[in-house]
């Protein structure tokens, strides 16, 4: 076996086209989603606002730490 290392422009050619729609698509539909939606009627309990996040890690308590977050 013998190793040949493959120039990345070479990679850039190749995928040019693919990514070129990739960012058309993601420009022009990109994911579509009803964020204010979710978590009532898709995922009911189990997403939070980020206030909802805050009141339940605590994080204004000064005295916490990011390990004392994670041991809970």
């Amino acid at each position: 076996m013998v190793y040949k290392e493959t120039p990345a422009w070479i990679f850039l050619l190749l995928l040019q086209k693919e990514l070129f729609d990739l960012i058309q698509w993601y420009r022009k539909e990109g994911y579509q989603a009803d964020v204010r939606r979710l978590p009532e009627e898709e995922f009911p309990g189990l997403l939070t606002t980020f206030r909802e996040f805050l009141a339940e890690t605590n994080w204004a308590n000064a005295e916490l730490t990011y390990e004392s977050l994670r041991s809970h």
